[in-house]
């Protein structure tokens, strides 16, 4: 069977194509985002099919056996579109990349065999995303971010017990508590969320919870002050609501202005932010922990499954596996939203088509391998000089301090570098942390750097006691190893270290090992190969770009070395190689978008959206509706009266969204658009 999952809808979105043509679970599995080069793409994925089709020499749409699309939110803008022909229309943008018309018109035409397309829950595809490559037999699966979940899997089978978000249906201990005939399930706010708020009031990109994580680790450094006042007995099971207390701190929380872009990572580090990211992380953990421990008790089972965003925090992990109530925690390398795609994939492969080939993912090297004969062809077409190198003499230059990108093999699935596109630089130099966040990363002086290390090794250096090949479990620097690698080790003394073997990464071993043969240190400085706000590199003339682009001294591309080409060649080279990448990239879309669309839909669709139809006029009406039982006050209305009216409004508001009563539904409906007309009006006299 071919399967393909993808994730069309939201950030992140990307591909994932399983197949078992071989006897065995094959994966190919990319983000739009490294192909497109824009982080965090919105953009329909149809490079990333068009890229993993190819990986097993799949040339049409016709030959999937199963398209498995997600379904991010179940609460779509109109029957048929997970975008909508009014967003298209008012070609509504994002900060990011998000062009609904775009989307829209690849969703209206692409060639998807209709009978076999089906939507996934997007809780469930985290689920499945991890439990189907944990190589476990049996596991409790736990997601948490913006939605909740907690599944048992047993063989090739995952059971919902409880889950909530997204506006799927709700379960509670294995059934459905709220279906979506009459009304929306309940979206219940939680730990995820609680975290973005202050992500946000941090002033750092709503991606960016790796950077709160990181700030966190300064409390040390200052006297501790509980600004934030989370209440310490919060929890109410697998569905506590943070609604109330995120709103809260909405309005009582600073926002950070940095005085200017060069001062904002100093700045940061002062009491009052690094208290409430100290806060924030301090509830996420206890949370998660939480959690953790409901569903050990419920399954009484020994190995966990963690998925979601809230599993790419490495210091949670390894709290959760220091509780002892599991003898192993699993989490894959795209537990984000970036995994989704391959969620999708594994449970149409297991939930929906009954496959019954198993498999393990043991590294994330998901990406196809470039052709290495290449790469002299590519360093000549940009008037670059390489040579062929053994890893001894790249060992050699890391032990002398140069610093080097490297891009080999095929590409990290997720968002962690782990060796194939990397950052490498020497561990032992004690500045060396600075040097790459300002002179080659360009990014906040307060963050980390993870380690590298040889897995049969790893004992040396840091107190880890399972394998952590996917750079997703913290741990502490034994103490003789503190003076032999300062630039990896966090000011708290923790490490996210990335334990490597022959099997996962035979070459990115070798190198590892060469560098100890030099050094006596078998570690090296290990961070994603690309600049700030760019996506990891995918193919050489990306590596070419990010390289000129920085203070790199060195470029390791395959088995060639380049080193850094005068100022004057860089500047040359950026001015032309961005143009050339970015005309790729419009050129592979235009091939893409003809190769998988209809282009008679496409035209008819574009037409249409030039238009102004009756059809037009209703989605509007049921925009307005939606937007009107969305309403929630928030305003802290001055005396008794005003706060009962208050309350009374957004209990209405709860009846129209999540009634199980239709009855009940349409007549808190109405009530709540005769509010929103009022309250309209009110505004519009203040004006």
């Amino acid at each position: 069977m071919n399967i393909l999952g993808i994730k069309c809808s939201g950030h992140d979105t990307g591909a994932a194509l399983i197949t078992d043509r071989s006897g065995r679970l094959e994966i190919s599995a990319i983000s739009e985002a490294r192909l497109n080069r824009r982080k965090h793409s919105y953009t329909y994925p149809l490079l990333s099919i068009q890229y993993v089709m190819a990986r097993f020499g799949i040339e049409s749409l016709e030959e999937l056996d199963l398209i498995c699309i997600d379904k991010h939110g179940e609460l779509w803008p109109q029957r048929g579109s997970q975008f909508g022909r009014l967003a298209a229309k008012n070609r509504r943008t994002n900060e990011y990349d998000f062009d609904a018309r775009f989307n829209y018109l690849i969703e209206q035409s692409i060639r998807f065999p209709k009978e076999r397309v089906k939507y996934v829950n997007h809780v469930d595809a985290h689920a499945a995303s991890c439990y189907h490559v944990s190589g476990f037999s049996e596991a409790a699966i736990l997601t948490l971010e913006g939605g909740t979940g907690f599944y048992i899997g047993k063989g090739t089978d995952i059971q919902v017990i409880d889950r909530t978000g997204y506006g799927g249906d709700e379960y509670r201990d294995g059934k459905i508590t709220h279906g979506t005939e009459v009304s929306w399930p309940r979206h219940y706010w939680n730990t995820s969320n609680l975290y973005d708020l202050i992500t946000r009031k941090l002033g750092l990109d709503k991606f960016a919870a790796g950077k709160t994580m990181a700030l966190a680790a300064f409390r040390d450094r200052f006297t501790v002050h509980d600004y934030l006042q989370i209440p310490k007995d919060r929890h109410q099971g697998f569905f506590t609501d943070y609604r109330q207390l995120i709103l809260r701190l909405g309005r009582e929380v600073r926002d950070f202005i940095p005085t200017s872009k060069a001062t904002r990572d100093t700045e940061l580090l002062e009491q009052y932010w690094v208290n409430i990211a100290r806060e924030a992380q301090d509830a996420l953990e206890q949370d998660v922990l939480y959690m953790a421990g409901l569903a050990g008790k419920k399954s009484g089972l020994r190995n966990l499954c963690l998925a979601g965003g809230v599993a790419l925090s490495c210091v949670t992990n390894r709290k959760i596996l220091d509780l002892g109530i599991f003898d192993n925690v699993y989490v894959q390398p795209a537990a984000s939203d970036e995994g989704i795609p391959l969620g999708c994939a594994l449970w149409g492969y297991y939930d929906i088509k009954g496959g019954t080939s198993v498999t393990k993912m043991e590294h994330a090297y998901l990406g196809t391998p470039y052709n290495a004969s290449d790469v002299p062809a590519i360093l000549s077409k940009w008037g670059l000089q390489g040579r062929r190198v053994a890893p001894k003499e790249i060992a050699r230059m890391l032990s002398e301090g140069k610093i080097f990108g490297r891009i080999a093999g095929g590409s990290e699935y997720g968002p962690r570098a782990l060796g194939n596109r990397s950052i490498l630089a020497d561990p032992r130099i004690p500045n060396m942390l600075e040097i790459v966040n300002t002179q080659i990363k360009h990014r906040e002086r307060f963050r980390p750097f993870a380690p590298s290390c040889q897995a049969d090794k790893q004992d040396r250096y840091f107190d880890l006691p399972c394998p952590s090949p996917f750079m997703l479990m913290a741990c502490s620097v034994t103490e003789e190893a503190k003076p032999q690698i300062p630039a990896v080790i966090h000011v708290d003394g923790s490490s996210r270290v990335q334990s490597v073997t022959p099997a996962q990464n035979s070459a990115y071993y070798e190198l590892i090992g060469e560098f100890g043969q030099i050094t006596g240190v078998y570690t090296l400085l290990n961070t994603s190969f690309n600049d700030d706000g760019e996506p990891i590199v995918e193919n050489f003339e990306d590596a070419l770009l990010s390289f000129v682009r920085t203070g790199l001294h060195c470029l390791y591309i395959e088995d060639h070395l380049v080193e850094r080409p005068s100022q004057a060649q860089c500047e040359k080279l950026k001015a032309e190689l961005a143009p050339a990448i970015k005309s790729r990239v419009e050129r592979s879309y235009s091939a893409a978008v003809a190769a998988f669309c209809d282009p008679a839909r496409f035209d008819q669709f574009s037409r249409e959206l030039e238009k102004s139809t009756l059809s037009d006029l209703f989605l509007s009406l049921s925009q307005y509706v939606r937007k009107a039982k969305s309403m929630h006050l928030h305003e802290q209305v001055p005396g008794a009266l005003g706060r009962g009216i208050r309350i009374t409004i957004n209990r209405v508001g709860e009846v129209a969204r999540h009634s199980h009563s239709a009855a009940a539904m349409y007549a808190a409906t109405a009530s709540m658009l005769c509010v929103d007309l009022v309250w309209r009006f009110k505004k519009a006299l203040r004006v």
